[in-house]
């Protein structure tokens, strides 16, 4: 059987992701400079190395049913760094809808609420571990993928 691999969420903000792709532009037009040099080199290749890194590094959760390990891994740029931790089995899993909320000032003076709903799915583990699974901000296509990882671990999950 193979493990589950599931890509989670991004290592950085949005922010970061933005400032990832400033960075490679700016590389971009190093590259163009006349005259080239190695140390326009140099930096063209740091600038797409940080860009790349701030834009494509994210958690992933590998779940082993052969072994009963699972593993929360931390990818960054095709290195996964993360330990194997083992289990016997998967009590239940569970979808928690978490609200993020923030009070915006204008110039002015006049404050604005905004929420933000989205939902998060954990397994409990049999040590009693919680383990986060996945994140969507549409609940019905959240429990769609749930439904697939259900059916995967289906022989390691308690019944």
């Amino acid at each position: 059987m193979k493990p589950l691999d599931i890509k989670q969420e991004s290592y950085f903000t949005p922010h970061f992701k933005v400032f990832g792709a400033i960075l490679i532009f700016s590389g971009g037009m190093f590259f163009m400079a006349k005259p080239f040099t190695i140390l326009n080199l140099l930096i063209v290749l740091a600038l797409a190395l940080v860009g790349a890194m701030l834009i494509f590094t994210h958690y992933r959760l590998i779940i082993d049913a052969e072994n009963k390990t699972y593993t929360v891994q931390t990818w960054l740029l095709g290195f996964r760094l993360g330990k194997p931790e083992s289990f016997s089995w998967v009590d239940k899993f569970y979808i928690n809808q978490v609200t993020e909320s923030a009070t915006i000032s204008s110039y002015t003076g006049t404050q604005h609420n905004v929420k933000k709903k989205t939902y998060k799915v954990f397994m409990k583990l049999d040590n009693g571990e919680k383990i986060h699974v996945d994140t969507d901000k549409d609940q019905r296509r959240l429990e769609k993928r749930l439904d697939g990882y259900i059916a995967t671990l289906k022989p390691i999950i308690k019944k």
